[in-house]
């Protein structure tokens, strides 16, 4: 839906009014925002599970890690034992780099769930609603004040001292006021002083935002599927016999 020439900071709200096709005072009807729930899925982050076991195998299956063990025994068999361990550690060590590679990457993600809102106020039908996060959808109005975690990416419409903590996205300690007007220049995501994305808290004031992302099209969401992506990454042993060429 975004027009990737004129970024959603850019943009005017009657602009926003009409691409989401919402009223800011009204809000969504309830049909509509179901309507569009069915279209675009639940506001929440996918995460695969995997048994730290299934992880483990995971890296001992695999072409290089085969060739080795049958080199290890080869070498034992010739009664070269030194080497045998030399090998022998060598698996041991890839196994535990692939397996604490995974491992963390989805204790990353674990944490990037337990940032994210449960609960959301919308405006729907002219009145404010609370709702689970997960059923919040583009183009909702949401009503944000101290104390909120934001559930999704908003640009904000309205705004009274609103301050937003943004430290899990940008690293900047100090809260960010936030402002309803369009930015004429082209800037990076600490700098949109009108937007407020997914896992950032609101500290003071209160305002209202209209939802331009959710889920994994959120900031955090992009940060969650790199982590994710992550899992797949081969270790150094097995990237550099992949890539090194035959003789």
């Amino acid at each position: 839906m975004e027009n990737k020439e004129e970024p959603y900071y850019q943009k005017s709200k009657k602009e926003l009014a009409d691409e989401f096709t919402v009223d800011l005072t009204e809000g969504l009807s309830s049909n509509e925002a179901e309507k569009r729930l069915k279209e675009d899925g639940l506001n929440k982050l996918e995460e695969k599970k995997t048994s730290k076991w299934t992880i483990l195998l995971r890296q001992i299956n695999n072409v290089v890690i085969y060739i080795l063990i049958v080199a290890a025994i080869l070498t034992v068999w010739m009664g070269h034992y030194s080497d045998a361990i030399v090998i022998g550690l060598v698996v041991v060590a890839n196994t535990l780099i692939g397996y604490f590679q995974e491992v963390n990457a989805s204790n990353a993600l674990d944490k990037i769930k337990d940032m994210l809102s449960t609960h959301a106020t919308v405006i729907r039908d002219g009145q404010r609603k609370e709702i689970e996060a997960v059923d919040v959808v583009k183009g909702d109005v949401v009503y944000l004040e101290a104390g909120d975690n934001v559930p999704a990416d908003l640009r904000i419409v309205d705004s009274d001292s609103l301050k937003v903590q943004e430290a899990s996205l940008t690293g900047e300690a100090d809260s960010i006021e936030k402002t309803p007007d369009e930015i004429e220049a082209k800037v990076g995501l600490g700098d949109q002083i009108n937007m407020a994305f997914a896992s950032t808290s609101i500290t003071n004031g209160n305002g209202t935002g209209i939802v331009i992302a959710t889920a994994e099209e959120t900031e955090i969401g992009k940060i969650s599927t790199a982590v994710n992506d992550q899992e797949s990454k081969k270790t150094p042993l097995v990237q550099v016999m992949v890539l090194t060429p035959k003789s």
